[in-house]
């Protein structure tokens, strides 16, 4: 599993880098500190039943970021 949260500072800086929109900087910031509302962090805040936290593409996994945008083998080739 792909660990996110330990993703260095200089990747975060060059996603800040000055011709990359803002809104998309601020999305892989989010990604990078895991604030993206995945399955995985709804179940966690109770807004979702933890039994829907699966993946939608069928893998029988459950959806996080890392498998969502790196290891879903419908989702990560997009």
């Amino acid at each position: 599993m792909l660990g996110i949260s330990n993703m260095s500072n200089t990747a975060i800086a060059k996603a800040c880098h000055e011709d990359i929109p803002p809104k998309v900087a601020f999305f892989i910031w989010r990604l990078f500190q895991n604030k993206i509302a995945m399955k995985e962090n709804l179940c966690k805040r109770q807004v979702l039943d933890q039994n829907s936290s699966q993946c939608d593409a069928q893998c029988n996994v459950e959806e996080s970021v890392s498998h969502l945008f790196f290891e879903s083998p419908v989702f990560a080739s997009l």
